[in-house]
């Protein structure tokens, strides 16, 4: 009878006892988490599968079974897709991110439509400010990072702890300099407002602003220099847009391997559109990139081949990507077959 039911356990495929023993425990609670979900996924569809083929998947995610470093557990930044769209931030060269005083911005439209708009107000942003604006995100994506609070009676998230993880996701290190610049950039983005309109009809039926309300990109800033702390409170806005799904995922990894601040917008524009390409007039991009509409459309031109080409080089676009060979006025841009096979999964 032992043999009996030693060998029915057998034909009904490995115990759960066995599985777990023969799968290695990793330190981090979300990657084991993760680990466990697949094991599960597969003993649910393939009552089967050898207990080996759970360490095997194992082996897949941690090479060697050493867990990932601590930047990919903070990788993607939840970025509003308006703002990757149309976005606030420049492509400013290093002296002019430097200057003490920045030019204006009025009333810059992010996006209008039936339900209303969203308009950004403030000094002239450049990419570092959204590095450290995106660093924020990212690590605010991180349950075990954030807060839940309260901004003039909307919910919002903070982040409380030190400031090193936000250097790291930037790909900086730590010291003096890098800290005065991200200081400098809190600042900046604390300045910078965000307002939001909705509209309404009147009697007559004519489009009228009805509630509106008005923000700064980042609530509060505060540094604790006895605790070693950061505290930043982010616009509720991007509170919503988390909320209700309406943000692009970018990787901050990928990012802080762009040199260029050009090749970081192409970026973020790229990565903000669904469909695996995209196809348009290169004025149309350089707008989405912001460069300067004062020089040469030739110049322009040249920017954005550097652009593409990095963005090349790191295996974010295809190779095919660039200025369509019959007509040197559109672009074509599409993502590398990396994103085509995540895509399908």
């Amino acid at each position: 009878m032992p043999n009996k039911k030693k060998t029915e356990q057998s034909d009904n495929g490995p115990s759960p006892e066995d599985r777990s023993s023969s799968m290695p425990k990793v330190k981090n609670p979300e990657l084991q988490a993760i680990i466990d979900r697949i094991d599960k996924n597969i003993v649910s569809k393939f009552p089967d599968t050898p207990p080996g083929m759970a360490a095997e998947i194992f082996s897949q995610v941690m090479p060697d079974g050493q867990e990932p470093p601590e930047q990919l557990w903070m990788s993607f930044c939840p970025m509003p897709t308006d703002l990757c769209r149309v976005s606030p931030f420049f492509p400013l060269h290093q002296k002019d991110v430097n200057v003490a005083k920045r030019p204006f911005i009025s009333d810059m439209v992010i996006t209008s439509s039936s339900w209303g708009s969203i308009k950004f107000t403030g000094p002239k942003l450049s990419v570092f400010e959204e590095d450290v604006l995106m660093a924020v995100l990212a690590l605010l994506d991180q349950a075990g990072r954030r807060s839940v609070t309260n901004v003039g009676g909307q919910t919002t998230y903070a982040y409380r702890g030190p400031l090193l993880p936000l250097l790291k996701v930037m790909g900086l290190s730590s010291g003096s300099a890098n800290y005065n610049r991200f200081r400098r950039a809190l600042e900046l983005l604390h300045s910078s407002v965000i307002k939001m309109e909705i509209y309404k009809r009147d009697t007559k039926g004519k489009r009228k602003i009805g509630n509106w309300y008005v923000s700064n990109i980042l609530s509060a800033a505060k540094w604790d220099d006895k605790a070693k702390e950061l505290y930043v409170i982010v616009n509720p806005h991007f509170y919503e847009c988390y909320a209700a799904g309406n943000v692009t995922l970018i990787s901050t990894i990928q990012r802080s391997r762009l040199k260029s601040p050009i090749s970081k917008a192409l970026h973020r524009f790229v990565m903000s559109h669904r469909d695996r390409s995209w196809k348009g007039h290169f004025l149309t991009l350089a707008s989405s990139l912001n460069l300067n509409e004062d020089q040469p459309k030739k110049e322009r031109k040249r920017y954005i081949v550097r652009a593409v080409n990095e963005l090349v080089k790191n295996n974010i676009l295809d190779p095919k990507s660039g200025f369509v060979f019959e007509n040197k006025e559109v672009v074509c841009l599409a993502k590398h077959d990396s994103f085509a096979l995540k895509s399908r999964k």
